[in-house]
């Protein structure tokens, strides 16, 4: 279920909870309304009063629940929910629940803040095994809102529009609705997700999910903060919760395997098996304009998205060059190393940016050839832009994105061989 949050006197925040909702939060706690009555008669849906202290006044207004802190010790007439926050941490979860179960209640609600991606499978693992509310707040804790009736979570909490949020992390109730289909998911619902640092310009939630949906697909994709140091713990924990296949971004790409870089990951029972699907996607992309066989091809950057790409572009029969300002780390790449500001000193066919931001002077960009920038957003990257007003052919990193995609889907859904996969 989905409850949304009212944290101000406004019978237009009530109105549009009755049409979205299945169950409402008055925040009294936040905000005093000045006609408690007509804002509780307002309400088609049942309402939880969210208060700090209790007051058996408040009973006369009909609360169909009311929520008190734990430390809070009352008889109530109605289903009491006890609950904790905790706005710096997620303490140790087993050890604060047993210590709120002194207190008599219908339900226990738990909201910490998350400090790490690890902190919210904590509470995802958790909630699992006791049916709590539970959840976590912050950037870290988004994942423990989207995935709640897939953990038995009772109902998540969500604002109908800015002026009603309550929380850091909170997810507007629409989003929940049409982005990642909340009210289809259930226990049953298979979890897949982007791991990386950071993922928040990333689309894929909004693809993958609609992807999902056109498939007629009973899974979930979701997208979590990681970092570095934090992956070694996050991956079986990862397999702990459920998560089927996770989709791969910088810094992690090369952190899976010593000497490779992948961005897809598939969990088959206790194994991991790891695949790049970069290089296809990115040459998938680009022949749609041009065969690269025979081609000069310069890359810029030398991460694990430039290796994956050089390797599939030279298997393609193409003529790379690698153009990066360290050339060590370029020389991982069995190319032509050449240092950045010589990109185009050799000339070339076909020029692919995989850096984070434009590295080379774009009045040395050669005129009516062929530019790639795998950067997704903005679609039109100031690499492109002044490649347009040369003349040149343009292949945008959203083209790139969909066909490495399609190779991801070939991994987790059809077989393990993406050579097998067509687009």
């Amino acid at each position: 279920m989905l409850c949304a949050t009212v944290k101000e006197d406004s019978l237009k925040a009530i109105w549009e909870a009755n049409q979205k909702a299945d169950l409402i939060e008055l925040r009294l706690d936040l905000f005093s309304p000045q006609n408690l009555k007509t804002l509780r008669e307002a309400c088609q849906k049942p309402v939880i009063f969210k208060l700090l202290q209790f007051d058996r006044e408040i009973l006369s207004f009909s609360p169909d629940m009311i929520d008190l802190p734990y430390g809070v010790k009352v008889d109530l007439p109605v289903p009491r929910i006890c609950s904790y926050h905790d706005e710096e941490k997620t303490p140790d979860l087993p050890t604060l629940y047993k210590r709120m179960q002194t207190c008599s209640a219908d339900y226990y609600k738990i909201a910490t803040h998350a400090n790490s991606s690890l902190d919210a499978l904590r509470m995802l693992q958790f909630v699992r095994e006791t049916n709590i509310i539970g959840l976590c707040m912050g950037e870290m804790g988004v994942v423990t809102r989207i995935l709640a009736p897939v953990f038995g979570v009772p109902w998540t909490y969500a604002p109908i529009c800015e002026e009603q949020k309550t929380a850091a992390g909170q997810l507007f109730l629409d989003d929940l609705v049409h982005t990642y289909r909340y009210p289809a998911l259930s226990e049953k619902t298979a979890l897949y997700g982007l791991i990386g640092d950071p993922v928040s310009k990333s689309v894929s939630h909004k693809t993958h999910n609609y992807a999902f949906d056109q498939l007629g697909l009973d899974a979930v994709y979701v997208k979590m903060p990681v970092k570095k140091e934090e992956l070694a713990s996050l991956l079986p924990l990862c397999q702990e919760v459920g998560f089927k296949g996770l989709s791969v971004t910088m810094p992690l790409k090369e952190q899976l395997q010593e000497g490779e870089a992948f961005n897809t990951i598939g969990f088959r029972g206790k194994s991991r098996h790891f695949w790049n699907t970069d290089g296809p996607g990115a040459l998938d992309a680009l022949e749609k304009k041009i065969s690269v066989a025979g081609k000069r091809v310069v890359i810029l950057g030398a991460g694990g998205a430039a290796i994956a790409i050089a390797r599939e572009a030279k298997k393609r029969g193409a003529e790379v060059s690698v153009a990066n300002r360290t050339v060590a780390n370029a020389q991982k790449i069995d190319a032509q190393v050449l240092p950045l500001e010589q990109f185009a000193s050799k000339g070339y066919d076909i020029l692919i940016n995989c850096t984070p931001t434009c590295p080379v002077p774009t009045e040395e960009l050669l005129e009516k050839r062929v530019v790639m920038d795998i950067i997704t957003r903005p679609k039109m990257t100031p690499l492109l832009e002044a490649a347009e007003k040369k003349g040149c052919t343009l292949v945008y990193g959203l083209d790139m994105f969909i066909q490495q995609a399609v190779g991801q889907y070939c991994h987790w859904f059809v077989n393990e061989k993406l050579e097998d996969c067509s687009v």
